[in-house]
């Protein structure tokens, strides 16, 4: 039969069109095979001969994300990151959103970034910054593709912590750590985004959770020990420490972490032990012989502290570590000389070496101290002076010089000091308020008060300003101009306790005790724990002989917030005096005279209790050295009767 209307030649071109039209399926039939063939090999281990396949495989079909996207993932598996990253951003010139080649990327690149972290510091900051910038930018899209995938999620979450991007960190890992409650190192992670994002707590509450779920892994236990003494939980830090070194007992550096914490903890005996142990596996750890000096200080095992003070010297002489323990050792000892001639000595070798670190500077004013408390005012304007100098760029060794001419009496050359830190440091509110004071003390009060003004109007925001210009007022004798720039200041600070309590020091100075109380009152109701309020009220009421069983109380309270300060000693002691306890009075009062040793008030009162005790040569020389200390808020002549009284009294 006749075929109507198709030539013989026309069915074969158009069979010949047909089959060059099938042809690019086949390809990528083909291509499709070799893909499938390839995911077979990687499961049986055979990563190179898939490799193989399916680069064969984007032969045939060259426009095919999945295929190089699949190679990138094999390479990574061999770990050639480089051929991995040339596929994968192969993959993304194809398809922009294909999110198995920004996982694989994202993934490399967190990787490299953890490698360029353990590099040298000059080439790790550039290495370290341009790695995480790329990671972040892959998986980033690599989740928002829908890649589901835990170590994008991880690894994005480390990104973001590594980053500082800590909220955003906090917000992809919280589902992703409920989902995986045992997975230790997400909680791990968590807990640094808590931290970092200012949730302390949280963060220890997830790392408690990691250690609930592995008591035996030293790094939950390490990182939760971290996190205690970021909240100064010394004993809980200690108990973590406790139990990673009982993991890991050859450990010495955590064991030292674990004996600094015993220390900040108050177990000294139990520090001294875990210390001891590291120095004799490593005799030659500064660190820990600095621990250890400052725990047998601590102690008061002088002679033994300073056995580790100068065998850390010797071991360090070039470092001020060593030097600063056996200055803290002379100055508990009131060795005064004796730690001037320590600290002499390494400062002026320091300077011939050009070397100054910011610990010479400490010494110095450690040095300047001891001068002053020894009343040799020239040589500790010389340590504070040399402070000054070897520390131009800080404000704070200026304020030391300038004070210190101030309590010398050398008012004018005070102002000389501090008119040049003005200059070196203009608009520091700390210069410019003692500035002022020692204008008011050389004379020039109004250009002492003008100036002060002048701060508070720059420095609206800062209460300090305001309270230093009502002290102005005070020591000029325009005190309702004080009270009313209190008044004024309270306003602008409705919570700032400093103002009120200010005010109330103000009112007890003027002898307006119902209105200092008041304000002391209301400060503790703000604030209940504020222990120099607790101070000023308990003394003020001691003093006055009213209301001593509160008086003591409140005192007690202020103690228990600063138990080594000498003027809240003092005050217990004097409150105890006038309840007529005198042997617990002397148990105070001789503490604060020991650390206060040129306060004239406590020298005053601690020989008012030995003279009440019969100790009437002792009295003697507590007064004498009051009319030989600051001379503060005391009355030479009344002293001077009470040594007549006290001579008298031995004579008979």
């Amino acid at each position: 039969m006749a075929v109507v209307g198709v030539s013989g030649s026309e069915t074969a071109g158009q069979a010949t069109e047909s089959a060059d039209s099938l042809r690019p399926f086949a390809r990528r039939a083909e291509a499709y095979d070799l893909f499938m063939q390839s995911l077979r090999l990687e499961d049986t281990g055979d990563v190179a001969r898939a490799i193989e396949l399916l680069d064969r495989a984007a032969v045939l079909d060259p426009a095919a994300a999945a295929i190089p996207a699949a190679v990138a993932t094999l390479q990574a598996r061999q770990n050639r990151a480089a051929a991995a990253i040339v596929a994968a951003e192969r993959a993304l010139e194809l398809d922009a959103d294909y999110g198995e080649a920004h996982r694989v990327l994202g993934l490399l690149f967190g990787a490299l970034a953890d490698q360029a972290a353990d590099q040298p510091a000059g080439r790790r900051a550039a290495d370290d910054d341009s790695y995480r910038r790329r990671a972040l930018t892959h998986l980033e899209q690599a989740v928002a593709a829908g890649v589901d995938d835990a170590r994008v999620i991880f690894s994005l979450g480390q990104v973001y912590v590594d980053t500082r991007a800590f909220e955003q960190a906090v917000t992809l890992l919280e589902p992703f750590v409920r989902d995986r409650s045992g997975f230790v190192y997400g909680l791990l992670l968590l807990s640094r985004a808590y931290a970092g994002s200012g949730r302390g707590e949280a963060a220890i509450e997830v790392l408690e959770e990691a250690v609930r779920r592995r008591p035996r892994s030293v790094r939950s236990l390490t990182s939760l020990a971290e996190l205690y003494e970021d909240g100064e939980r010394w004993t809980e830090a200690a108990e973590a420490y406790a139990r990673a070194v009982a993991r890991r007992p050859s450990d010495v550096d955590l064991k030292r972490r674990w004996g600094a914490t015993l220390l900040n903890a108050g177990d000294f005996e139990r520090a001294r032990e875990v210390i001891q142990e590291v120095v004799e596996a490593r005799p030659g750890d500064g660190g820990a012989l600095y621990l250890l000096s400052e725990i047998e200080r601590r102690l008061n095992n002088f002679e033994t502290a300073e056995t580790a003070a100068r065998r850390l010297m010797a071991l360090e002489p070039d470092s001020a570590r060593g030097v600063y323990a056996l200055a803290q050792i002379l100055l508990q000892r009131r060795e005064y000389q004796e730690l001037v001639d320590v600290v002499t000595p390494f400062i002026q070798r320091l300077r011939e070496n050009n070397r100054v670190p910011r610990e010479l500077a400490m010494l110095l004013v450690q040095s300047g101290a001891s001068y002053q408390a020894m009343g040799d005012a020239e040589s500790a304007i010389a340590a504070f002076e040399l402070a000054r100098d070897v520390t131009p760029d800080d404000p704070l060794m200026a304020a030391y010089l300038g004070q210190a001419y101030l309590e010398a009496g050398q008012a004018e050359n005070a102002v000389d000091r501090l008119s040049d830190a003005r200059e070196r440091h203009p608009g520091d509110l700390r210069i410019e308020g003692l500035y002022a004071r020692v204008l008011v003390a050389a004379g020039h009060a109004d250009q002492g008060i003008d100036i002060m003004q002048a701060a508070v109007a720059a420095s609206p925001e800062d209460p300090l300003s305001h309270i230093t210009l009502a002290n102005l007022f005070v020591e000029t004798g325009r005190v309702r101009d004080a009270v009313q720039a209190l008044r004024d200041a309270e306003l602008l600070f409705p919570e700032d306790t400093s103002i009120l309590f200010q005010l109330g020091a103000i009112f007890e100075q003027q002898t307006q005790y119902a209105d200092a109380e008041r304000a002391f009152r209301t400060v503790l109701e703000r604030d209940p724990s504020h222990h120099m309020t607790l101070n000023y009220l308990g003394y003020m009421l001691a003093d006055r002989g009213e209301r001593l069983e509160e008086s003591v109380a409140l005192i007690e309270r202020a103690l228990a917030a600063d138990p080594h300060n000498g003027a809240y000693l003092d005050s217990l002691g004097w409150a105890y005096f006038k309840l007529e306890q005198w042997e617990s009075s002397e148990t105070y009062l001789r503490r604060a005279s020991l650390l206060l040793i040129r306060n004239s008030v406590i020298q005053d009162h601690f020989g008012d209790v030995l003279f009440k005790l019969g100790r009437y040569a002792e009295a003697v020389d507590a007064w004498q050295r009051s009319l030989a200390g600051d001379a503060d808020s005391i009355d030479p002549s009344a002293i001077e009767r009470k040594i007549r009284d006290a001579r008298e009294s031995t004579e008979r």
